[in-house]
């Protein structure tokens, strides 16, 4: 069959275009990157665009087709034809191809994935363990020196201390046997079955290209970093979890800046679900919380105060939502402040409810809820919710 191609192009130093191929006896099962190569090798020698294992793997061939992130190897030109956002002069379906969302364009197809990799690092995307190695060269120093009177230094332990924190203190390492310290670090079969999903990540990007956060907010991590990170704050064998977890709950970079639009979800290849990432460590920051007693942030109080309004009924009082929010149910003064211009003009311009009627349904919304956070306690998953302010 016949298939024509609209190609996002752009040459360095030049605008974008879009340039259509037309191509003979396509398969239905031939894959968007079989029909890339067939243009640049029989058509247009200088159609730019990445490609390796031509398996699903290596994450390479990334780009947005018929308007949504997908590798090009694994998707095929019958299905989508069937997803065709446009026509011919002919109204025949075309296939659309354009550059992945939110990086620079380089040449055509191929984008700068500098950014996308600086966001990969800032979470410090590998398990810590240099304290204790440190520890463990020090321990065997120590064991050593009263042969060759030498003193022992632990300057190495409070150096990699400082370069990767972990949730014990250098005293507490340097108390530990050798052998414990150099042996390895085992888990059970349920331990190893949280690091599965994110674990086959193959960082293509398609994520990062949809999503919103990312678009309006530069310090936000991404979906692909916060998924590495969800694996490494379940991993037993990190030792930095603590401070992995205060730099993850920061207001905007951390988890908190996520819009959960679903958008990485729906495009990821290999079925991470970073989302399901996200939310999961939003409930280990909801969980520590609350165990600690310590005093609930305001992106944690968002959270809380939303699923609790929409129990209490069936959606989102307009009038208390900024009030608990903010104001932090009227004990932060500034954050109170803070609301009176915005509170004026909506009284003003009279769109500020005088009253809140509860949602048809309510009865079913929190039976939802309640039924949701039953199944989180079996599984150990539970978000502490905030107290109830009606039966």
């Amino acid at each position: 069959m016949q298939v024509t191609f609209q190609i996002m192009r752009r040459e360095p130093g030049s605008s974008l275009r879009v340039q259509s191929y037309r191509l003979d006896n396509v398969l239905p099962g031939n894959t968007i990157l079989d029909c890339l190569n067939r243009i640049k090798w029989e058509q247009d020698g200088s159609l730019g665009f990445r490609k390796n294992c031509r398996n699903t793997i290596c994450g390479s061939c990334a780009m947005q087709i018929n308007g949504r992130s997908r590798l090009a190897c694994k998707e095929n030109v019958s299905e989508m034809l069937t997803r065709a956002i446009g026509t011919d002069e002919h109204g025949e379906p075309v296939i659309t191809v354009a550059p992945m969302g939110n990086l620079p364009v380089i040449r055509d197809l191929v984008v700068d994935l500098q950014p996308f990799w600086a966001r990969l690092e800032s979470i410090h995307p590998s398990v810590s363990r240099a304290e204790q190695l440190a520890a463990a060269e020090t321990v065997a120093a120590q064991e050593r020196s009263p042969q060759q009177n030498q003193p022992v230094s632990t300057d190495r332990v409070n150096q990699a201390s400082q370069a990767s924190p972990t949730d014990q203190s250098t005293d507490q390492l340097l108390d530990q046997p050798l052998d414990q310290l150099l042996r390895e670090t085992r888990q059970t079969p349920d331990q190893r079955a949280l690091l599965e999903q994110a674990g086959n990540c193959i960082a293509c990007g398609a994520c990062y290209s949809e999503c919103n956060a990312v678009m309006v907010n530069p310090q936000f991590a991404g979906p692909q970093a916060l998924a590495k990170a969800q694996r490494l704050v379940d991993d037993t064998r990190d030792r930095a979890t603590a401070e992995r977890l205060s730099q993850l709950g920061e207001d905007g970079s951390g988890v908190w800046g996520c819009t959960r639009c679903f958008a990485c979800n729906e495009v990821c290849p290999m079925e991470v679900n970073p989302l399901d990432r996200i939310s999961r460590i939003k409930s280990v920051l909801l969980a520590q919380a609350a165990t600690a007693g310590e005093a609930i942030e305001r992106p944690l109080r968002h959270r809380q105060t939303l699923v609790q309004m929409v129990r209490e009924g069936g959606w989102i009082d307009e009038r208390q939502f900024a009030i608990r929010v903010i104001g932090n149910s009227g004990r932060d003064w500034r954050g109170l402040a803070s609301l009176a211009p915005v509170g004026w003009r909506m009284v003003a311009r009279g769109k500020m409810p005088l009253t809140f009627e509860k949602s048809e349904g309510t009865d079913q919304v929190r039976g939802l809820i309640d039924a949701v956070r039953a199944v989180e306690a079996a599984q150990g998953t539970a978000q502490p919710p905030l107290p109830d302010r009606e039966p």
